[in-house]
């Protein structure tokens, strides 16, 4: 059951944006989609469009919404190695490609590999090739996993398997084979659940989850959110339908997690709650912030550093 959206990247949506970017008689709705799409792919197409816009919507909730893509855009471009990915034909392909997982060897620390959930939007909020100039910096190898369906890797993992208890096993033998020592895991919102179930899978040195779901049990009273939704579970393995507290609290496996929540989301701040009696847990609330917490920490240069304090 493959999902699919005008928000998932991927390069039909390219194609779309192309279409729209040449259209005249745009609507507000496809306006404001084409500048929020340009912002968190760090497009220089952006700062034309950003120009026209504020001129043409006057109303202080579209100048506030064009102000917070602005922030983004020029977090994104501060990136030290962006420009140059975004100038990498090849590797805008690769990333954007759908259900395709991509590994690149570290420039400096090639023995440790960070392991990125993205997305059933193929992204991490901002698109996948953002990330990676981003990850970069930190000269770790670097594992992009890609799952578009409604499953969230839960019914296998692309390019690895057909189900997840085989797909952890791949992973860790993949990494194993391309000389990695050290493995970190992190995930975002759809990619979270999955996450940090490979976390107490795999030898795993650490964890970082933004936004995501903790129990997905058939006697879970946590909100389960729009997409895993009953039906989707009863095609799911009873083993990956489970209560991730109970998961890491039966045995402690010394493993240091973080799970960053938004105060302004309800769902995921009971999500993360739900995991605070979990050994090695350390829950964090962003303030003023609903489910998109990678962007904020981008916006506030904070992004790096949390992936820095997670590997070293």
């Amino acid at each position: 059951m493959r999902f699919q959206s005008q928000f998932q990247h991927s390069p039909s949506q390219h194609t779309l944006l192309r279409q729209l970017a040449g259209k005249r008689d745009r609507t507000r709705k496809e306006s404001f989609f084409l500048i929020s799409e340009l912002a968190t792919q760090g497009v220089p197409e952006f700062k034309t469009l950003y120009a026209r816009l504020q001129q043409q919507y006057t109303h202080p909730d579209a100048h506030a919404f064009l102000e917070k893509l602005r922030v983004q855009w020029e977090a994104i471009q501060e990136i030290e190695t962006f420009q140059q990915c975004l100038d990498d034909a090849e590797l805008m392909r690769e990333l954007y490609q759908l259900d395709k997982p991509y590994f690149e060897t570290g420039k400096k620390h090639q023995n440790i590999a960070l392991v990125i959930f993205t997305t059933m939007y193929n992204n991490f909020y901002f698109s996948n090739l953002v990330m990676l100039a981003l990850l970069r910096q930190l000269g770790i190898s670097l594992l992009f996993l890609k799952d578009t369906s409604y499953f969230n890797y839960l019914n296998g993992i692309p390019g690895f398997s057909e189900d997840f208890s085989t797909s952890s096993v791949s992973i860790a033998e993949f990494l194993r084979n391309k000389g990695i020592d050290d493995i970190f895991i992190t995930g975002f919102s759809s990619g979270g659940f999955a996450s940090l179930l490979m976390s107490n899978r795999i030898q795993c040195c650490g964890y970082l989850g933004f936004s995501i779901r903790s129990d997905i049990s058939e006697q879970s009273k946590l909100p389960t959110g729009k997409y895993m939704t009953e039906e989707i579970k009863a095609q799911l393995d009873p083993d990956v339908c489970v209560d991730m507290v109970k998961i890491l609290t039966e045995k402690d496996d010394g493993v240091q997690r973080k799970v960053i929540y938004g105060s302004e989301s309800k769902t995921d701040e009971a999500h993360a709650r739900h995991l605070a009696s979990v050994p090695g847990m350390q829950i964090s609330e962003l303030k003023e912030c609903k489910h998109t917490t990678p962007a904020l920490l981008l916006e506030n240069r904070r992004l790096l550093e949390e992936f820095k304090s997670l590997i070293f």
